[in-house]
């Protein structure tokens, strides 16, 4: 009882304990704190590793990007200093990255510092691309290059000079162009006009024989005359009534029993009529079947007339709507800071300005047309009456021969009226001398004075072709040369294949040169091509004002890194001819040249290095073809600009193509000058209505507004391979770099893991915190 007594209360006890210990709060904080303070460790630990890698991110980024521009600080130096250029050198970019990487880490940790982002460098890579020969690279660094030196120099240097001459150009060239292209149909036409004229002059002299058998000239009456020769009707009615009495003498005398005295004369007179008789119809008949055919062939030369005449029409209205003039006003309406007005000579412009208006001078009117059409065609109706009043007149010859006795009123009647109606006929279509108040006489008239002026056109033509010659003479010579510089050619080879290269190595098809160029042996169609030229040159400029293409900053690159030839060589070697014998002078004279004591030292300067500007232009692969193609085109715009003083200063001819024909004669004349002017000093004025410098370099800096971009890009790539002897296509621009960098995580590289930082292309391993970075760099 007692033991059930102890066990109750003991279990009393015991649950009283736990109620006591259930109620106590003692020691609760500190569990609290832990649990809290827990949580934010947690919480704080997470945020510093997040802040620690937020920052190494950044600082690998930073690290990258210097690393790469380390690396990418090796460029090729002769590219840069030679040609403003930037590639990549041939160092190891690799050894380069990592080299770089060392450096940038080898800082060492001193005793008091903290280092809250210990950085090490894992892996790392670097791969390089695009070439500088690719052309999208090699552009887009010239670009770099000349985007504030190409227009400021190129508007200085060409557009302020050409901005004067551009009205005067402009009219010139247009002038030049209807004239050219009305000259052809104009000399169709007056040649057919002369056709007609003379195929009516032929029939009408043929008709003139005829008449010679009828009457001529005519009269009004015939005069009785004895019996003697009989050339004509006429004769036969004037010998008629001696024919007719000596009849009836020997009558007379039979009666008398006499002999006859006048039988040999009788006999003549019938022999003589019948004989002129047998030939007057046959005569007048043939002449209707070459009236039929003048008529058809008049026709003929009538519809060439009419249509070379509307050719003529159709050219001078298309000639007022020239669409190549817009690039020659853009050039003139040019404004630059501090320029004033530079215009050539405003007097000349209007000159050739009126020239061309009086270009309708050259159609034929409509009304003389008419006339020659009514000319031809009345000749036939003309002479078919003729031939009626001749039959008439035969028939009654024929009767009045068979007579023996009476007059010969009635023939002497029809004869005098075919008589008159063939003088008629004369009088009308014999023309001049002959017959000039006549038809044909009249219209021979109104074509002289059309013509009026051009009797200077024949020889003016002549002195042209003299002076063209001296101008293919002098580029003949200069090619015959070159023709010895054997050696020259192994250079041009050389960089010929470099280009045949560059061209596969940018997949462009048809890597072959431009057509040789040579002057023409007609002097208009060498003006009309300069003129052509020229057109194309105010074009390209007039571009380059209006939109600053790719390929203009191009052509200024090669006109600053390339050097030209030393044109005043050619000078040079000419004076040493000229020491030697005076009277060579303005002659190019290539045996003399050949055998001079400077020739052989010319020829070493025909190698592509002394000539890169040229074949930048032409991409000729030959020691003398750039140079005689780049004078060809020199001497055509020295002839255009020549023509356009010679159509000013022999405007006082009138006739139009007169005034051409002087005109391109004085052009060719002084363009041939202007060539020994440019060996000699290495520039030449521009004209003499504008005095100022045009220098060598400037006319090779208009002709590559003309030539193939791709092609010339190629070429400037070659020559920069043969003057460095480093291959731009094995030079690259752009680099891209991989960099592995990591970091030691603090706290909780589990949960770091398991948040992955929020960064993409890294990760944790064995407590390290790896980012991968990757940069781009391009020059």
């Amino acid at each position: 009882m007692g033991r059930k007594r102890r066990s109750a209360r003991k279990w009393r006890d015991w649950v009283s304990s736990l109620r006591h210990r259930a109620t106590d709060a003692r020691g609760a904080v500190t569990i609290f704190m832990i649990v809290v303070l827990a949580g934010v460790f947690l919480f704080t630990a997470v945020f510093i590793d997040y802040a620690r890698i937020a920052a190494m991110q950044v600082q690998a980024e930073r690290l990258t990007h210097a690393l790469l521009r380390s690396v990418m600080s090796a460029y090729e130096p002769e590219f840069q200093s030679g040609y403003g250029l930037f590639a990549f050198g041939e160092s190891d970019p690799n050894k380069l990255l990592d080299i770089a990487a060392a450096d940038n880490l080898s800082y060492t940790d001193l005793d008091d510092s903290f280092n809250l982002i210990p950085l090490q460098v894992g892996d790392t890579s670097i791969a390089m691309s695009r070439p500088l020969g690719k052309y999208d690279v090699f552009n887009q660094q010239v670009q770099e290059e000349m985007k504030y030196k190409a227009p400021i120099d190129f508007t200085v240097e060409v557009v302020e000079k050409l901005r004067g001459m551009s009205i005067i150009m402009k009219e010139t060239t247009q002038t030049v162009d209807v004239l050219n292209k009305v000259r052809v149909p104009y000399e169709k036409r007056e040649k057919a006009i002369d056709d007609l004229i003379a195929l009516q002059k032929k029939t009408a002299l043929d008709v003139k024989e005829l008449a010679k058998m009828v009457m001529h000239p005519a009269a009004n009456r015939i005069a009785s005359k004895n019996i003697g020769s009989i050339q004509s009707l006429a004769d036969i009615a004037a010998q008629f009534s001696d024919y007719a009495s000596k009849i009836a003498e020997d009558k007379k005398r039979k009666k008398n029993k006499k002999s006859a005295i006048h039988t040999e004369k009788i006999a003549k007179y019938k022999s003589n009529a019948s004989s002129l008789i047998s030939k007057v119809m046959p005569k007048a008949g043939l002449l209707v079947i070459q009236h039929g055919a003048t008529y058809k062939d008049a026709a003929a030369l009538m519809q060439t007339i009419r249509e070379e005449n509307q050719k003529i029409i159709t050219i001078i209205k298309e000639a007022k709507s020239r669409a190549a003039n817009a690039a020659y006003d853009r050039v003139s309406n040019t404004h630059t800071p501090g320029s004033t007005n530079t215009s050539a000579n405003s007097s000349a412009e209007a000159q050739i300005a009126e020239l061309r208006k009086n270009l309708e001078q050259l159609v034929l009117p409509e009304e003389l047309m008419n006339r020659m059409e009514s000319t031809y065609t009345s000749q036939q109706t003309d002479y078919a009456a003729i031939r009626q009043a001749v039959q008439v007149a035969t028939g009654e010859a024929q009767q009045q021969v068979a007579r023996t006795s009476g007059s010969a009123l009635v023939l002497e009647s029809k004869t005098i009226a075919a008589a008159r109606l063939l003088d008629r006929y004369l009088q009308a279509y014999m023309g001049k001398p002959e017959s000039p108040s006549g038809a044909l006489g009249k219209i021979e008239q109104d074509v002289s004075t059309a013509r009026a002026g051009t009797d200077t056109v024949a020889a003016n033509e002549k002195k042209a072709k003299q002076s063209m010659k001296k101008a293919t003479a002098m580029i003949a010579t200069i090619a015959a040369l070159g023709a010895g510089a054997k050696a020259a050619n192994v250079s041009f080879d050389e960089v010929d294949g470099y280009y045949q290269s560059n061209l596969e190595f940018n997949r462009v098809v048809g890597g072959g040169s431009n057509a040789e160029k040579s002057l023409n042996s007609d002097p208009y169609d060498e003006s009309q091509e300069s003129m052509n030229t020229m057109d194309i040159l105010f074009g390209g400029v007039s571009d380059v004002l209006m939109k600053s293409r790719n390929e203009f900053f191009m052509n200024e690159y090669a006109i600053h890194y390339f050097e030209p030839f030393d044109v005043m060589m050619w000078g040079n070697l000419l004076d040493s001819v000229k020491q030697r014998d005076a009277s060579l002078a303005g002659d190019f004279p290539i045996d003399d040249l050949m055998n001079s004591g400077s020739a052989e030292e010319a020829l070493t300067m025909l190698t592509v290095d002394q000539q890169q500007l040229e074949y930048i232009v032409y991409g000729f692969n030959g020691p003398v073809a750039n140079l005689t193609a780049a004078y060809t085109e020199i001497f055509g715009v020295r002839l255009a600009i020549r023509t356009a003083e010679g159509l000013v200063k022999n405007a006082r001819l009138g006739h139009p193509l007169a005034v051409l024909a002087a005109g391109i004669a004085y052009g060719v004349e002084r363009a041939v000058m202007d060539m020994f002017d440019l060996f000699s000093k290495g520039h030449t004025d521009l004209s003499d209505y504008l005095k100022v410098e045009f220098e060598y370099r400037d006319y090779l800096r208009l002709f590559l507004l003309q030539t193939n971009n791709e092609k010339k890009m190629s070429r400037m790539l070659a020559l920069i391979r043969y003057n460095t002897k480093i291959n731009p296509q094995e030079r690259d621009t752009y680099a891209t770099a991989h960099v592995r960098t990591g970091m030691k995580v603090w706290f909780l590289p589990g949960i770091t893991k398991m948040l992955r930082s929020g960064y993409n292309n890294s990760s944790v391993e064995q407590g390290v915190y790896y980012a991968d970075q990757q940069a781009d760099y391009s020059y």
